[in-house]
């Protein structure tokens, strides 16, 4: 996918901010994909990722957002594919890269909307930039 993540952050209805703490994303039902969250809103985060392997992402996901300190725990989230890019650095093996991949929530129940509101009151440290 080949998305101009500058536009992506030009059409957000929410701001993103950085998390205080080691927070992480998964992809479910196999947790083929385990990443550090790099900013959430109110509708949608962005996660960074190793791929070891080409794989498809799947338009539509389920994920959970947890912390190192198990503080903060969202299962089974779902949400939707916004863009997964290849981010630039420094690592020089071919199967191996690092990824960027942002997600917008859709279907929040109350109590995903709860946790997500108790995140964005307590366990962020400021505006994400935009990149």
């Amino acid at each position: 996918m080949n998305v101009n993540v500058k536009e992506q952050a030009d059409r957000r209805t929410y701001r993103r901010y950085l998390v205080k703490d080691s927070v992480f994303l998964t992809f479910r039902p196999t947790f083929n994909k385990l990443g550090s969250l790099k900013d959430i809103s109110r509708s949608g985060v962005s996660f960074e990722y190793i791929a070891y392997e080409s794989m498809d992402t799947p338009h539509s996901v389920e994920i959970d957002i947890f912390s190192k300190s198990m503080d903060i725990h969202l299962s089974k989230v779902p949400c939707r594919v916004v863009y997964d890019v290849k981010v630039d650095d420094s690592f020089a093996m071919s199967q191996v890269e690092t990824r960027r991949c942002g997600l917008q929530f859709e279907g929040l129940s109350n109590h995903h909307a709860s946790q997500l509101k108790n995140i964005l009151s307590n366990y962020i440290s400021g505006p994400a930039p935009y990149i």
